[in-house]
């Protein structure tokens, strides 16, 4: 996980979608963003656990193509369910199923 975008709407006081990175060739890309999947328990939690991961800046390139709330160390894992790799190299249909240190 890099960050957490801006929430809207009913999420104001969380946040909009995860953005998310995977190691390749011992280097962090962006991979997309995920803001799919998650109950409001979950928002509020994740939200809670991310802001001690919190950064100044990106750790990576990325354009998350929606105002960005935080960047965070990638320190923690999402597990994501996603239909496949689009031909960016993101993430298709991506839904949040858990968190865990990593």
């Amino acid at each position: 996980i890099l960050g957490v975008t801006v929430g809207e709407n009913d999420r104001e006081s969380t946040f909009g979608s995860l953005m998310l990175g995977e190691e390749v060739g011992g280097k962090i890309v962006y991979i997309g963003n995920c803001g799919t999947g998650f109950n409001y328990k979950q928002l509020g939690d994740t939200l809670q656990l991310l802001r001690d991961a919190r950064v100044d800046t990106a750790p990576v390139r990325a354009d998350p193509g929606k105002p960005v709330l935080f960047w965070t160390h990638p320190v923690y894992k999402a597990r994501i369910r996603y239909l496949e790799y689009g031909s960016e190299g993101k993430l298709v249909i991506p839904s949040f199923k858990g968190i865990e240190r990593g």
